[in-house]
């Protein structure tokens, strides 16, 4: 076996997907190629049915949009095996994209040495960052505020990237375009972004 469980069972509950980043971070130094930390089933979509009772009734996650994102971000930058614990027959169309985004995808499947890159109490933001093929780094930034979006900061130097760089938002699927020094990035409750980023 090339994976292993860190945490409990993973439902649809805000403060377990919080104890997640934790629960990463303490296995950061040891995930790579042949030991894969798993953290357990994505509880998106319908779930519920025939579930023990605590888990019940049969319903959608309870995981807000921003806050399946946010999950969807995070097993991705750390290289988490991606499997599905919702009916899948039973995908509303959002929760299709959510996970079949082909770029967000590619960060989980060609991403290497996932790390914590740092947590800013002040502003509820932490920040990952993974080695991309060719030289290029995904970056995700999270926002643990339940009810107010915040800017987040991301100084370009703190991971290890040039002055100016060709940045991308991997979720909108779109270029963002030339950034100097500093990344800001707009993040909504409980949400997160992800980008790639490259060095010009």
């Amino acid at each position: 076996c090339e994976m292993w469980r860190i945490s409990e069972d993973f439902w649809d509950r805000w403060p377990q997907l919080e104890m997640a980043f934790y629960n990463f971070l303490a296995w950061q130094d040891f995930i790579g190629p042949g030991h894969w930390a798993d953290g357990d089933m994505l509880p998106l979509g319908r779930i519920g049915a025939r579930q023990h009772p605590d888990n019940a009734p049969d319903r959608m996650t309870r995981f807000s949009r921003y806050e399946q994102t946010c999950l969807m971000t995070l097993f991705s930058i750390v290289q988490s095996p991606l499997m599905f614990g919702g009916d899948l027959p039973s995908n509303d169309p959002w929760t299709l994209q959510l996970i079949t985004n082909p770029e967000v995808l590619a960060v989980n499947q060609t991403g290497l040495r996932p790390r914590e890159l740092f947590r800013d109490c002040s502003r509820s933001a932490v920040a990952w960052v993974c080695d991309l093929p060719d030289g290029v780094t995904a970056l995700g930034v999270f926002s643990f505020h339940p009810k107010e979006t915040r800017t987040a900061r991301v100084p370009f130097a703190e991971a290890g990237l040039p002055e100016k760089c060709q940045v991308r938002d991997l979720w909108a699927r779109q270029d963002v375009g030339e950034v100097a020094g500093i990344l800001e990035a707009e993040i909504p409750p409980h949400g997160a972004r992800l980008f790639k980023v490259r060095g010009t």
